[in-house]
């Protein structure tokens, strides 16, 4: 059955109220979108033929994760504003990161030479934390390119930031980021092209939704700080911005892949911006940041 006839079977029929709430959560086109990536995925495994009841299912649970992760961003960033995310991380713990004297190149190894300080010696400290797996030389390339959008996006002092305060007001600027560190995000083979762009669904149990509705929850994190008053340079409340964005953009899961090391360059980038030295929280109240 071709993906237009499925569509419009699927509209005509018992999944008719599930697509609607959908479109009412993420809006008309993102629906359209994530019908087509279910048609491409229920093809993949042999299941178009799934009955209506399957498939709307399947509908109302990526609305109510959608909701679910939306309704906690909202949360977190109130946590944000109270400084409870800034509390939270004293109590969990705190990683004062140290790169490594030696990193691997050629033939072995070669000495590190560290920055001197300021935001280049920051720079320095998160990318050994964004990066730490990336310390063989079949990860070199990778490592390059973090480095790359650190100073990019993190100039030295002085500078301003071509993001202005935080990470901009929409996401324009992460999905930026997220295409310059993760340019073939299907290598693994576990994602679906519709309309030009790669999405991630599954139909395991997971708390998250698919790409699609993970974008409506990026879109809607930064249109609640579209508006935000940024506290002033050296103020210890950018550590709560900046870990409302890690979590924020590890808990929608908006890409079909390099979620993660999105999250932590955003992360980096809001914390050294504000003039705060580079510290990372622990696994743990990452994983809780995250809400998996």
């Amino acid at each position: 059955m071709s993906k237009s006839g499925w569509i419009k079977q699927l509209s005509n029929g018992v999944a008719i109220p599930r697509v609607r709430e959908l479109s009412y959560c993420v809006g008309r086109a993102r629906t359209d979108i994530y019908l087509s990536l279910l048609y491409e995925m229920l093809k993949k495994t042999g299941n178009l033929e799934a009955p209506p009841d399957t498939v709307a299912d399947m509908i109302r649970l990526e609305t109510t994760r959608t909701r679910n992760r939306s309704t906690y961003i909202d949360g977190l960033l109130q946590q944000a504003k109270s400084g409870q995310l800034r509390a939270n991380m004293a109590v969990q713990g705190i990683q004062d990161v140290v790169p490594p004297d030696q990193v691997p190149s050629g033939d072995g190894t070669v000495p590190v030479i560290h920055a001197a300080g300021g935001k280049a010696r920051e720079r320095e400290k998160a990318l050994f934390w964004i990066c730490h797996h990336a310390l063989d030389e079949s990860k070199l390339k990778e490592l390059g390119k973090v480095k790359a959008i650190l100073k990019e996006y993190i100039p030295d002092d002085g500078s301003a930031s071509k993001t202005g305060a935080a990470l901009g007001i929409t996401s324009a600027w992460v999905k930026k980021i997220h295409k310059a560190v993760v340019p073939n995000p299907n290598l693994g083979g576990a994602l679906f092209k519709v309309g030009g762009e790669w999405h991630r669904i599954t139909t395991q149990p997971t708390p998250y939704p698919s790409s699609v509705g993970g974008m409506f929850c990026l879109d809607h994190a930064f249109l609640l700080t579209s508006n935000k008053k940024w506290p002033a340079n050296e103020d210890p409340h950018w550590m709560d911005a900046a870990l409302f964005y890690l979590g924020a953009i590890g808990a929608a899961q908006a890409f079909g892949d390099g979620n993660k090391r999105v999250a932590h360059i955003a992360y980096a980038i809001v914390l050294i911006n504000g003039g705060l030295w580079f510290r990372a929280p622990t696994e743990a109240y990452e994983g809780q940041l995250f809400n998996m």
